[in-house]
């Protein structure tokens, strides 16, 4: 736009001096501006010049209700009440498509469902009940005859798994694409309420419980589902075999989140229920939580648990078996064994390669266990060392020995040294850390234990892959680069008090003496400068010479990798 048009429209705006003057275009700029639900609220039944602006815009609302003294009001506003004497000319319901209401009293919901019943492009539902609710039938019952709702969830966090409903009828049936059970739920109440729902997609159900009941009168037709979700707690596998069987015969991806008293976890099981009924899954993500302790450790070998997840069937899905173990202190621990589809594994090796390991009948599972590199992650909790430190290293820890550990998570402020380095001297096979910082203790040097330990780490740990999540001063890094000579990949988030320039030349030393074998450098700055790329670039090239490398800033991280 020229200089002349723009002093125009400067002149003819100068000249405005009430709202109303101005031309329809510079409300139609205003609108671009607002929510929908602001320009309704805001411009409806103002005069008949609005009502006609509104009336040409392509509106669709969405609504969040979350402060309960005004649930009532909202609702009630949005409805535009045919016997009322001040009759809106452009319904509200007709442009509202999401509503979610936020801890819902219960003796408003059914009052509300009522009233959305009038809302013909109503496609999205949420709602997440605040107290007590003994009507949750009644609930679904309303909700499933708004037809044109194609997304639903409801939130309820009191136990409550009894949710009786007939069997729909074939005019009860409505277009729900995406139903989101987010309580408790029995599996037979949960097959009825899919009666209702023949257009499903996308299944997640966070509670559902087993009561050793039986299915098999049930009969639901779901050409549609391909994604399932699934948080359950049970006991009884034939009941959740028979309900998987009858849902899951067009299922592409499958999420499971179980929650047990007994272990779950018999390779050829889940085969053959893969196999003979879910002919489309590609991705399957399976996780088991078992609370442990010592008679667990006696009862299950978990060398073997992994080992019956490594043949042809869950390799060449690429599905990698892991085991986590979570220490929050001395009574309250989890295993976690979970599979996930990975796109590669983690060195490379080719599909062909891949195949000969399948077929090759020589392959010792150590060999094979060592060429995927599955990994048994091991987390601290942040309270977990607090009280019996020493009592956690010497009676937990040494449980694991029978499990190759491999990844450690400390998720404590400021960790001390000496309980780091026993550590490590507990888990030989460790590849990875994570920890917050490390508390080094300034007031006394390190015993002559402690030095000869640091030592043995130095000659004999595998550690190629450190992340240090809030670092406060340059000490701790240079402590760990000097336990860890063979680090490939370091991960540093640098607090307000790091100098980057003095960090930068403590990891950019000549001939990289420091970390021989660094390949990858991440650093999150706070307030980065937007000059240090350059900066890092000219500090690299000083003290490396021309090794190649890549240096790139998203937001408020630097990436440096050498080739």
């Amino acid at each position: 736009m020229n200089s002349n048009n723009d002093n125009k429209i400067m002149t003819k705006i100068s000249s405005i001096h009430y709202i109303e003057h101005l031309s329809n275009e510079i409300f139609y700029e205003i609108f671009d501006y607002l929510e929908d639900c602001n320009i309704f609220q805001s411009f409806t039944n103002l005069n008949i010049r609005f009502e006609k602006l509104l009336a040409c815009l392509s509106l669709r609302l969405k609504i969040k209700v979350c402060h309960l003294p005004t649930q009532e009001k909202s609702i009630q506003h949005l409805h535009a009440d045919p016997n009322s004497e001040q009759k809106q000319d452009i319904p509200f319901q007709h442009y509202l498509e999401s509503v979610r209401f936020i801890d819902i009293k219960s003796n408003l919901i059914l009052k509300h469902l009522l009233i959305l019943k009038t809302f013909p492009q109503l496609v999205s539902l949420t709602i997440s009940i605040e107290d007590d609710f003994k009507n949750l039938p009644l609930l679904y019952k309303f909700v499933f005859q708004i037809l044109s709702i194609k997304y639903l969830k409801i939130s309820y966090n009191q136990y409550n798994p009894e949710i009786p409903l007939s069997l729909a009828q074939p005019n009860h049936m409505n277009s729900i694409k995406y139903l989101n059970i987010d309580h408790s739920c029995r599996i037979r109440n949960l097959m009825t309420m899919l009666s209702y729902t023949p257009q499903l997609t996308h299944l997640t159900c966070r509670g559902l419980i087993d009561w050793s009941e039986n299915i098999e009168d049930i009969i639901i037709i779901l050409p549609e589902l391909t994604h399932i979700s699934l948080l359950t707690y049970f006991t009884v596998w034939n009941e959740f075999e028979r309900f998987i069987q009858k849902i899951s015969s067009h299922v592409q991806i499958l999420r499971l989140n179980i929650h047990s008293t007994k272990i779950h976890l018999y390779a050829e099981q889940w085969e053959r229920l893969i196999v003979k009924y879910m002919p489309n899954l590609y991705r399957f993500y399976f996780q088991h939580h078992q609370t442990f302790d010592k008679k667990l450790f006696k009862e299950v070998d978990f060398y073997d648990l992994i080992k019956q997840f490594y043949t042809p069937f869950w390799m060449e899905q690429n599905w990698i078996p892991k085991l986590s173990i979570v220490i929050a202190g001395l009574v309250s621990n989890q295993i976690l064994f979970s599979i996930v589809p990975v796109k590669k594994y983690s060195n490379d090796i080719t599909v062909d390669q891949r195949q000969q390991m399948i077929n090759s009948n020589e392959l010792s599972f150590e060999k094979l266990l060592s060429k995927t590199s599955p990994f048994t992650k091991v987390t601290i909790k942040q309270n977990a060392l607090n009280c019996y430190p020493r009592s956690i290293l010497c009676n937990v820890i040494p449980f694991f020995n029978i499990i190759r550990i491999t990844h450690l998570n400390l998720q404590h402020d400021e960790f001390y040294v000496g309980l780091f380095l026993d550590l490590l001297h507990l888990l030989p096979d460790l590849e990875s850390v994570e920890l917050k910082s490390l508390m080094l203790m300034k007031h006394r040097k390190l015993s002559k234990e402690e030095e000869n330990l640091i030592d043995l780490l130095r000659k004999t740990n595998q550690i190629i892959r450190v992340t240090l999540t809030n670092i406060v001063e340059l000490a701790q890094i240079q402590f760990l680069i000097h336990l860890c000579p063979r680090i490939q990949q370091l991960q540093i988030s640098c607090s307000r008090t790091i100098d980057i320039a003095s960090l930068a030349r403590l990891v950019f030393t000549k001939d990289c003496n420091a970390l021989p074998h660094l390949s990858i450098l991440l650093l999150s700055i706070p307030k980065i400068d937007y000059n240090l790329t350059d900066k890092l670039q000219k500090m690299i090239r000083s003290e490396q010479g021309h090794n190649e490398y890549t240096i790139k800033r998203v937001d408020d991280q630097i990436c440096v990798q050498w080739k």
